[in-house]
């Protein structure tokens, strides 16, 4: 037990680092969080009037999500790697295929997806914005327990295939003092 251990840190070790170039790792080994941890966050989110964005197709956004302890252990192992960064994590949740997403966009900011519920088609783009080529574009689906590291700069967009939720973890450039 005690070597896959080590063994899985040393895979996360590599595929935390941030780099210029996209990673996909099939399986992480955290327990997945549910369709009920994710209602119940949307709940609380609510209620304690939290921020949350909701479109109008049942999709959802709620920002900072840290309040389940496989989302700490995935900051914790972001954190060991990049001690001086900060950090945040949102869950993003579409209730349809046919789900609002933000479209093919760039983020300022390094990115691991890791999905935990349903199935969703990552397309990353290295072409420097010609979005009407599918040269450079590397597609991936992304199913429970898998995840995806996007770095800033490149362009990349999200379709779901089924409802499902995800988890979405940013490392600023921001240096903590």
């Amino acid at each position: 037990m005690m070597e896959k251990s080590v063994e899985n840190s040393k895979l996360l070790d590599k595929f935390f680092e941030i780099g210029l170039e996209h990673k996909f790792l099939d399986q992480t080994p955290y327990e997945l969080l549910t369709w009920d941890d994710c209602i119940n966050t949307l709940n609380e989110y609510f209620v304690e009037d939290k921020w949350i964005r909701l479109f109008p197709d049942f999709s959802f956004v709620a920002n900072n999500v840290t309040n389940y302890p496989q989302v700490q252990s995935i900051l914790n192992h972001l954190k060991k790697i990049n001690p001086n960064k900060a950090y945040n994590a949102n869950l993003y949740c579409n209730m349809s295929t046919t789900g609002s997403t933000f479209g093919l966009h760039v983020d300022t900011q390094d990115v691991w997806v890791w999905q935990c519920v349903g199935t969703t088609k990552w397309a990353v783009h290295y072409n420097n914005g010609s979005y009407h080529s599918y040269e450079g574009v590397v597609v991936h689906e992304l199913k429970p327990g898998n995840m995806l590291y996007i770095p800033k700069g490149l362009y990349h967009a999200a379709k779901p295939l089924t409802p499902r939720f995800s988890i979405s973890f940013a490392v600023f450039d921001d240096v903590i003092k």
